[in-house]
């Protein structure tokens, strides 16, 4: 990056700095110091014992073996700087990047290196110039080389012209700690930086292709976990990327029914016993727990031996696509096995292009020759004239649908009653009709006989109305549905007035309810007719004597559902029955007193008939003693 040369015998304070920078400085003490501290020995050794002296002696002895010792070290040291400092000017002059030393101050103190080529500079060029001037449009490596002064280390990459440099900045001291500047590193990148860049280009816009794609794209490992999951994988599972990058495929996002089943042949796959599906169709499991249904299109990759490593599937989410097949294979199903007739057929030309078999059926013709046909072939009542007329309120989309009856000529000529639902439908860009016939022949003939049996009932129905019998419908909870004007006549309410109140609490006297209730528990399934009789409570306050004949229906599980019941004011009854009582109980009266005469004149007449007897025999006796006496 940066280019500066070592200026040798020129500049004393780079020699030293570069010194500093490399090897520790060594030196041995001054003759004068070893002359005095020689004779303080001696004078001391004056002062001591043998003994002591001897000890004195080989402390002596270790000293200078660690002296020796230390001598030759530092002559080793001194070798090795030496070679270091050799090997670190070769490797300076000679190195395809470019060392450079800068001081605090901001000057070039070395500038070596061959990369110095690519940006127009020399070993030594820009040495004792200003790091700060030289680079001044370059203000964010100029930070970034204040931060080393202050004693980071940095790494950055920077852009000089075409030339792209990966930098090193380290910190340098001196003896006493202090920062004094900077060893710098500076390697042309530019390839590999552009690689890179072009990498990320590449990445950036794979990734874009992900985003955008309008396809579910996931890639699984030889283990069933999910290594790529795309933006629209996440919307279709219902999960964030996060929650599906590294689980496993199989026991997270698969129904539990199958799951087992695909585990088998993905380990086949990866194992290389057989080829993976191209093209298949299964269910997945979302976050919500709904299944939903995907068409995958899968391929695999390998590593550099061959073996299957991963798979990547693309998969559309055809739920509801398959949801509209079934829907249309349902409908052709339906179409086709309808026992109604359908036909579709041009809006403008009215020539049919599809009829179903019924339709081909009831009418006798053929498909072949239905194409040939229109609905004014077989519907006699129509002119074009009049079915454009018709139908015009569908193309100007004043209705969306007509019901018409009309007549149907078959192929054989005979007629047949149709009731006809004909829609205007927009299909692949083709406004067609759809109509769907009801053969109602039968159904006009049902309504011929019901239309007689409701005339019937009607009839049936003002004679209850007019009957002089008072007839009321009625629920066990006391509710009258309906009644006729003898009933309401008899009570004294109008229809209206009846059918909000309850018959068991406003009609019924209270002497009655338990009587009543056991009448009404007589009815069930098996006898459904009870008669009995009670009184009503008139509007008016009058008390009416009535006979009632309720006839109930019951559901299969014997709940009394509802009665009809036929009610009849005995008033006029109860006062004949009233009177005939009275009769009866005066002829009682006059049977008793006759039969008290009767028996007193028995009595008489017995006494009598005993008087007559009692003579009688006396003339008896008396006529048999006369005759004995006549005997002898």
């Amino acid at each position: 990056m940066l280019g500066c040369h070592f200026e040798r015998g020129t500049n004393e304070k780079s020699v030293n700095f570069a010194r500093d920078l490399s090897r520790l400085h060594l030196t041995d003490r001054d003759d004068s110091e070893a002359q005095r501290h020689k004779f303080k020995i001696m004078e001391n050794l004056g002062n001591k014992t043998n003994e002591e002296l001897l000890k004195e002696i080989d402390l002596l002895k270790e000293r200078i073996l660690e002296l020796e010792k230390f001598k030759i070290k530092s002559e080793q040291a001194e070798l090795a700087l030496k070679e270091s400092e050799e090997k670190f000017k070769i490797l300076v002059t000679n190195s395809e990047g470019i060392v450079y030393i800068i001081g605090r101050d901001g000057t070039f103190l070395l500038s070596e290196g061959r990369g110095l080529t690519a940006i127009g500079l020399k070993p030594g060029q820009v040495v004792g110039e200003s790091v700060f001037e030289l680079y001044k449009d370059s203000p964010e490596m100029l930070d970034e080389m204040r931060r080393t002064f202050n004693g980071e280390t940095i790494n950055n990459e920077v852009k000089i012209g075409d030339i792209y440099f990966r930098n090193w900045y380290t910190p340098q001291k001196n003896d006493k700690g202090e920062i004094v500047g900077l060893l710098g590193l500076s390697v042309n990148a530019t390839e590999q930086i552009l690689d890179k860049q072009t990498a990320v280009k590449e990445k950036n816009k794979a990734q874009q292709y992900l985003d955008i794609v309008d396809v579910m794209l996931v890639s699984v490992d030889s283990d069933g976990i999910v290594k790529l999951i795309n933006p629209k994988g996440c919307e279709i599972l219902g999960y964030s990327e996060e929650e599906i990058l590294r689980k496993n495929w199989f026991d997270n996002f698969l129904p539990e029914r199958y799951r087992e089943d695909v585990k088998e042949v993905a380990k086949k796959v990866f194992a290389g016993e057989m080829e993976s599906v191209k093209y298949y169709e299964n269910e997945i499991l979302t976050k919500s727990g709904n299944e939903k249904l995907i068409a995958w299109h899968n391929a695999v990759y390998k590593d550099a031996n061959g073996k299957v490593i991963g798979t990547i599937s693309s998969g559309e989410d055809i739920t509801e696509r398959k949801k509209s097949e079934e829907k249309i294979q349902r409908f052709n199903r339906i179409f086709k096995d309808s026992l109604n007739e359908i036909f579709l057929f041009n809006s403008e030309t009215y020539l049919f292009t599809q009829a179903n078999s019924a339709a081909q059926k009831n009418l006798g013709y053929s498909m072949e020759e239905l194409l040939e046909m229109t609905p004014l072939d077989f519907i006699p009542e129509f002119t074009a004239k009049s079915f454009t007329k018709l139908v015009k309120p569908l193309h100007n989309k004043e209705k969306q649908k007509i019901v018409l009856e009309t007549v149907h000529q078959r192929k054989d000529k005979s007629l047949y009653n149709a009731e006809v639902h004909l829609q205007l439908l927009h299909f692949e860009n083709e406004n067609i009709f759809a109509a769907i016939i009801l053969d109602v022949t039968e159904r006009k003939k049902d309504e011929k006989v019901l239309l007689q049996s409701l005339q019937r009932e009607q009839i049936q129905a003002d004679i209850v109305r007019r009957a002089p019998i008072s007839i009321a419908f009625g629920y066990p909870d006391g509710r009258l549905e309906n009644c006729n004007k003898a009933f309401a006549d008899l009570t004294g309410y109008s229809e209206k007035e009846l059918k909000t109140i309850s018959w068991n609490e406003v009609l019924t006297p209270p002497k009655w309810n338990d009587i009543v209730a056991k009448e009404l528990q007589k009815l069930s399934y098996n006898n459904h007719v009870i008669q009995y009789e009670q009184e009503f409570i008139h509007k008016s306050g009058t008390i009416i004597p009535i006979e009632l004949v309720f006839t109930a229906k019951f559901d299969e599980e014997n709940n009394l559902l509802h009665f009809i019941g036929f009610i009849t004011d005995i008033t006029e009854r109860k006062l004949v029955e009233d009177e005939l009582e009275k009769h009866r109980e005066h002829l009682e009266e006059l049977v008793k007193e006759r039969t008290v005469e009767l028996e007193e004149k028995n009595k008489k007449l017995d006494n009598a008939m005993k008087v007559f007897v009692g003579r009688e025999l006396t003339i008896r006796d008396l006529q048999n003693k006369i005759k004995a006496l006549k005997g002898k």
